[in-house]
């Protein structure tokens, strides 16, 4: 292969391919490697996995899960694979890391297991860096909340809290959204690009990984 055609490749070619068998994890590796394409700015926003190098996803995904981690002590805890909530004390320093690992490498083996149906050659550590960082969003979304609204409302909130309830709601959900499709677009680079059945896979591997995430996190 020509090193125009090296250049010519994006990271989610380079996966698809290797998820395909087309190339073996050495080759891929090279690949990456040598990728240097440079897209337009909205087609970094459609798909950033497509395009990022390896270490800026590892650095994105060790930074936040660590500022997760170091939101403990305001009470903002991301207790599932899925989940941000406010509670009304500092949470443990334990249990914030139980959480980071149940939120992180937990839903990101879920995922990955499922793009292995029908069997892929996709690797768990992409799918790892990448599901680590589409954390960031939701992390955004508990850190603003926890600004607006302060303290957990009550079951009866102070007619004063209601529009700061509103306001924060307008702002955690479409965070929470791109957090959704940033697992998506983690999931279809990893697994290949469009495969029969991706989005039944991965609603199934959603629902999986939350379910088993509280099961896991109420054992521990």
């Amino acid at each position: 292969m020509s090193d125009p055609d090296r250049t010519a490749l994006t990271r989610e070619k380079i996966l698809a391919m290797l998820a395909a068998g087309r190339v073996s994890p050495e080759e891929a590796d090279e690949l990456l490697s040598a990728a240097q394409g440079r897209p337009r700015p909205w087609r970094r926003w459609l798909n950033p996995f497509a395009w990022a190098s390896a270490p800026q996803l590892w650095g994105l995904a060790g930074a936040t899960a660590a500022a997760s981690i170091a939101c403990a002590p305001f009470g903002i805890a991301f207790d599932g694979a899925l989940d941000m909530h406010l509670v009304s004390a500092p949470h443990p320093w334990r249990r914030a890391w139980i959480e980071a690992l149940v939120a992180w490498p937990w839903l990101a083996s879920c995922l990955w297991l499922a793009t292995r149906i029908p069997p892929r050659r996709g690797r768990w550590r992409d799918m790892l860096a990448m599901v680590g960082a589409a954390r960031l969003p939701l992390l955004i979304a508990g850190v603003l909340t926890r600004l607006l609204i302060g303290e957990p409302p009550t079951a009866d909130p102070d007619p004063g809290q209601h529009h700061l309830l509103l306001v924060a709601m307008l702002v955690a959900v479409p965070l929470s959204v791109v957090f959704i499709a940033g697992l998506w677009q983690a999931f279809r680079t990893v697994g290949g690009g469009q495969r029969p059945y991706a989005t039944l896979s991965f609603t199934a591997a959603l629902i999986i990984a939350e379910t088993s995430s509280k099961l896991l996190l109420w054992v521990l």
